[in-house]
């Protein structure tokens, strides 16, 4: 039986055989054709069921991974959520550690470290003054180790009335700290700032110390020291608030203290006797706004604290190392201790050192006010 003609034609035009006559295509050839073309559909058909089934496959598997982003998701979030939680925890741990975190510990143990090297090694009374009361320094709550020179000259002069005024106390209670919290002092510590006064409170009202929050000045701090009960003969006055602390123990009637710490700015040098004029609303920090350098126009010059001790009857005995405060003792008090030439004594604070600035240039670049004690025999502005 032969192939019909309607058939061989098909099977060349879907083969894409080359056309020829019908008569010279033959059945054999038309037959391959037929088996090769049914091979193709069949091996299609077979590519059909394997795509759908790979595309339902496929359905399968974007719908896993759909539900997996979804538990992902879930699971990212959570982790996002531990992750916010983890980096609070970490902050706090951070902040406890202290304004300067974890290198401000390290800098407080090397400070205690060199503390316990002088005890062992050194013999303050191998020493003549004032070495032999920095010798004894240490801290405890103090900035600059204030608290071991504190301790060598009560130690030496004896104590009194142990009472104190703090102006400027922080959330340590500045130079009083160690007093209150290790030698049951009382007294008034000041601090202005809200959130280092709600520290201060909560460190040393249970003790019995008076804290007050205000801003202090020349027209009130007297009404202070009276209301707060600390009027007449006190053991310790300490000044420290960054601006007008020559000015407030120049008006400091109310009390008569035995030793006064005070801070100097010791970017006036050790000669000029220089204090910023009195200000009652006198804040260092609107200078920092206004020009860089700005933060080191404030206080006075620690020649100029010595002329005002003078004045009020006191005597420069020592200054701590590090270059921040003076210690002026009242001339009937502790004769054993002598005076120290402000000159002598004059040491400028490391970091003022190390970054160089020139405050005199920065007050003629910004024609800032500055007092001159020797001009005239009073305060006058001075020519910078």
């Amino acid at each position: 039986m032969s192939i019909p003609k309607s058939i061989k034609s098909w099977v060349r035009q879907s083969s894409g055989a080359k056309t020829a006559p019908d008569n010279a295509f033959s059945d054999q050839q038309a037959l391959k054709l037929l088996q090769r073309v049914n091979e193709t559909l069949n091996s299609l058909v077979e590519l059909g069921k394997q795509g759908k089934s790979t595309r339902n496959l496929l359905e399968q598997r974007l719908a896993l991974v759909q539900r997996r982003a979804d538990i992902n998701s879930k699971k990212l979030k959570k982790l996002h959520r531990e992750n916010l939680r983890l980096i609070k925890r970490l902050d706090s741990v951070v902040a406890q550690t202290g304004a300067r975190g974890l290198k401000g510990d390290a800098r407080r143990l090397s400070i205690m470290m060199q503390a316990i090297q002088r005890a062992l090694f050194l013999d303050p009374a191998s020493l003549s003054y004032p070495y032999n009361l920095t010798a004894r320094r240490f801290s405890l709550s103090s900035q600059n180790e204030e608290d071991g020179i504190i301790h060598a000259i009560f130690d030496t002069v004896g104590d009194g009335s142990r009472r104190f005024v703090e102006i400027g106390a922080g959330t340590n209670g500045g130079n009083s700290g160690f007093l209150a919290s290790e030698c049951g002092w009382s007294g008034m510590m000041l601090e202005a700032n809200e959130d280092r006064l709600s520290k201060l409170k909560m460190h040393f009202e249970p003790l019995g110390i008076t804290c007050l929050g205000n801003w202090v000045a020349r027209e009130n701090i007297n009404d202070f020291i009276r209301d707060s009960g600390c009027e007449g003969e006190i053991d310790l006055l300490s000044i420290d608030i960054d601006g007008n602390d020559y000015w407030i123990w120049e008006s400091i009637t109310a009390c008569s203290p035995r030793l006064v710490i005070i801070e100097y700015n010791s970017l006036f040098g050790p000669d000029r006797a220089v204090v910023v004029p009195y200000d009652a609303e006198f804040d260092r920090h609107r200078f920092v706004e206004a020009a860089e350098g700005g933060h080191y126009y404030f206080g006075a010059s620690l020649q100029a604290l010595s002329r005002l001790a003078e004045q009020k009857g006191y005597r420069l005995v020592v200054t701590e190392p590090r270059g921040v405060n003076a210690f002026f003792l009242r001339n009937d008090v502790g004769q054993e201790i002598p005076a120290c030439d402000p000159s002598s004594a004059y040491r400028m604070l490391v970091k003022y050192g190390r970054r160089g600035h020139d405050l005199f240039e920065y007050i003629r670049e910004h024609d800032l006010p500055l007092m001159d004690l020797d001009a005239g025999g009073g305060a006058t502005e001075a020519p910078v």
